[in-house]
């Protein structure tokens, strides 16, 4: 079954919703849009939806037989459209709604970037330089040598603990 990208999801809402809006009756809008898209699948997603329109269905319908593509937000908020009469304005929307998830999406995505880098320079940097924790022993022996260099700072009468 095939799916909408968000970006894409935003894109078709946003063509329809004009298309719709210019009083171009819906399986024409879908022939127009599946015209024009580039990627196969969303050519025989959207192609799907409009075969559907044709035989009768609503568009919220035809929508439904593609869960992956089309959430059931999306889906309902269409039927409300269509519904009203007003899908010109609810697709509008919608589109808008869509695009600003994208936007989030992305910022998100670009935020969660730094840390991840920082992260992984670090962990390389580390390995690289060999930084490892100390045993038992090894920890023991550099208190030892810890108290030697503060008991010989305190009797040439330097004071380390500042």
């Amino acid at each position: 079954r095939a799916s909408l990208s968000v970006a894409g999801s935003a894109l078709f809402t946003r063509q329809l919703a004009t298309l719709i809006q210019s009083a171009l009756p819906i399986a024409d809008a879908l022939a127009a849009i599946a015209q024009q898209s580039e990627k196969a699948a969303t050519k025989g997603l959207i192609s799907s939806l409009r075969t559907q329109v044709l035989e009768g269905r609503g568009l919220a319908a035809a929508m439904s037989l593609h869960p992956r593509a089309f959430p059931s937000m999306y889906r309902s908020t269409v039927a409300a459209g269509e519904h009203t009469g007003r899908l010109d304005l609810v697709l509008n929307r919608l589109a808008d709604h869509t695009e600003a998830s994208h936007r989030a999406r992305q910022k998100v995505q670009l935020a969660l970037i730094y840390p991840c880098v920082l992260l992984g320079l670090a962990v390389v940097g580390g390995a690289r330089t060999g930084v490892r924790g100390r045993s038992g022993s090894e920890n023991e022996r550099h208190r030892r040598d810890d108290v030697l260099v503060v008991e010989q700072s305190q009797v040439r009468g330097i004071d380390v603990r500042r």
